[in-house]
């Protein structure tokens, strides 16, 4: 393709494709999933934005707002946060396609980070799309990740498949 075009190209993300079909409780974390709140909206933008630059750098599709209006809107998309004496992490969800729930994006600060709250949380929030008729989740990871990559296989996540993002420009 290069040859061809007079492109040059570059690998610009690696992902693996995650999917469970049972959920394996992670280690006991203080606190509990709770849904969003309105008054979750300042936050959850923060931590979307966070969450774009910090995984999706330069994407043309980092909208917090536009993130937050179709989780909101699609009754059967949600966002849970993990909370601890207030909100330590965030999970959302993609409405259902053929049985199979789309977790995502799972986005912890770093200061609540190594706690167990990103692991809680998608374990809860798996475990309740699986009750909800979902016979599959499945979730996007960053291969560069290998925290992210550990805690969704010890949830019960197994490898589905790989793909990778190619950026091409002019020669």
């Amino acid at each position: 393709w290069r040859a061809l075009a007079g492109v040059e190209a570059e690998v610009h993300l690696r992902e693996r494709i995650y999917e469970a079909t049972q959920v394996i409780p992670p280690r006991p974390t203080p606190g509990r999933m709770r849904p969003y709140d309105d008054r979750d909206r300042e936050l959850v933008l923060g931590w979307m934005a966070a969450f774009y630059a910090e995984a999706m750098p330069g994407s043309a599709e980092g909208d917090p707002e536009r993130f937050l209006r179709h989780r909101l809107t699609d009754p059967n998309a949600g966002i849970a946060l993990w909370d601890d004496g207030g909100p330590k992490s965030m999970v959302g969800m993609a409405g259902p396609v053929a049985g199979v729930a789309r977790i995502g994006p799972v986005y912890t600060p770093t200061e609540h980070r190594r706690q167990g709250y990103a692991s809680a949380a998608v374990a809860a929030f798996s475990r309740r799309a699986l009750a909800q008729g979902a016979h599959t989740c499945m979730l996007y990871t960053d291969l560069a990740n290998p925290t992210s990559n550990k805690i969704y296989a010890e949830v019960g996540y197994r490898r589905f498949a790989e793909w990778e993002e190619h950026a091409f420009e002019r020669a």
